[in-house]
């Protein structure tokens, strides 16, 4: 989405930083929850005591996941205002700046011409778009290049004399069709 005020964007930026922070604190409380699983059945691993039950690593990985889920609630509160507020926020700043909606170009001629201007607007697009023209060029003229540039193969010997049999015949019509206009007039 493009944003035509820094408002908005600040806006937009706040509500994806909440969803990202929202995003690693369900990822903080999965691993609590998984250290309250271990405590609880007893597993052994690192940092576990392997001891089943409601031991002091089980009620501070409780504490931890408490904790964890009160941040959360808080970020969702936060995210739930964001949300209800955006609506509001953009019809005030669309009246305040009086935004216009430019509506979708999808003829060839609207987009040569923007494309044009965009690249000699910059002088690296207006490099690149030179070496693909040379490059399309190159790849046109490669055929006829190879054709030039090739040695004469065994093909071309026996190519040849038919060649120069089409030819011939070609001559010879030419000339019947020549005589024969001659005698009708």
């Amino acid at each position: 989405m493009t944003h035509c005020t820094p408002e908005e964007a600040k806006l937009d930026q706040r509500r994806t930083d909440l969803e990202g922070a929202l995003t690693e604190l369900r990822k903080q409380d999965a691993d609590w929850g998984r250290i309250l699983d271990s405590e609880a059945v007893g597993r052994t691993g690192l940092g576990r005591t392997g001891i089943a039950g409601a031991g002091p690593v089980f009620l501070n990985a409780q504490t931890q996941q408490a904790s964890i889920r009160a941040q959360i609630r808080d970020v969702r509160h936060d995210l739930d205002q964001i949300n209800r507020s955006l609506p509001d926020e953009r019809q005030h700043l669309e009246a305040q700046y009086g935004r216009e909606e430019v509506g979708r170009v999808t003829d060839f001629v609207t987009r040569y011409e923007a494309l044009d201007k965009m690249v000699r607007s910059s002088d690296a697009l207006y490099r690149l778009s030179w070496l693909i023209t040379l490059a399309l060029i190159l790849v046109e003229m490669m055929p006829a290049m190879l054709k030039i540039l090739t040695p004469h193969a065994d093909y071309h010997h026996l190519v040849r004399p038919e060649i120069r049999e089409s030819q011939q015949r070609a001559v010879l019509k030419l000339m019947a069709y020549a005589e024969a206009c001659r005698t009708v007039q």
